[in-house]
């Protein structure tokens, strides 16, 4: 029992799952939330090239690459960079 436990532990979350988190996550950072200050934006964009399948999943990345286009992810982009200033 205890090794089935430990495979399930290993796999990978469901696509819709790894996508549902990366909306919210993107949502987070776009609403300028403090909560979102830590998100990696690059692993965000791998997650969500990763698990996109159809031309829906692949508006997500999109939209990011807009947004961060616009402007929309600098907030979050010198939440970043404080953070690793204060770490060093």
């Amino acid at each position: 029992m205890i090794g089935i436990e430990r495979r399930r532990a290993e796999l990978p979350a469901p696509r819709s799952l790894r996508l549902a988190y990366a909306s919210a996550t993107f949502a987070e950072v776009l609403r300028q939330s403090p909560h979102a200050s830590e998100v990696n934006l690059s692993d965000l964009a791998v997650m969500v090239k990763n698990a996109a399948k159809t031309e829906e999943d692949r508006e997500l990345a999109r939209l990011r690459f807009t947004a961060k286009r616009l402007g929309a992810t600098e907030q979050q982009e010198s939440w970043t960079a404080r953070r690793n200033c204060a770490r060093a």
